[in-house]
């Protein structure tokens, strides 16, 4: 099931959590956690350094950044999850198309519950 705008959430961080941050060049969009021609974001080198080869993304919004994340995901080899449940859309309709197109390309999708089984 897919969410829509919800309450922000206060985020707890431990001491060894790494911030990634992107969208940072004024003017130049960065969807994608991995970055962009315009922005690296240290993503890559970071995951490839802990020897990393699953990622879990959760985030807004399905149909931008999630999609973006994980298609560069996938395309840096890396085996990909989508947490559909864990991610909103702009639509039902359009995080409907977006979650079918990333299981074309790769992407698993699953659901909160599965991960916690």
């Amino acid at each position: 099931m897919m969410q829509f705008l919800t309450q922000d959430h206060k985020l707890i961080r431990a001491a060894t959590d790494t911030i990634i941050l992107k969208g940072r060049n004024k003017g130049k969009d960065c969807y994608s956690g991995f970055g962009s021609s315009a922005e690296d974001t240290g993503l890559l080198q970071g995951l490839r350094s802990l020897g990393v080869k699953s990622i879990f993304i959760v985030g807004f919004c399905t149909e931008y950044c999630c999609a973006s994340t994980a298609q560069d995901g996938v395309k840096h080899g890396f085996e990909v999850y989508l947490v559909e449940d864990g991610c909103g859309t702009l639509s039902e309709e359009t995080g409907r198309k977006t979650i079918a197109d990333l299981r074309g390309a790769g992407v698993n999708v699953v659901s909160s519950n599965d991960l916690l089984m």
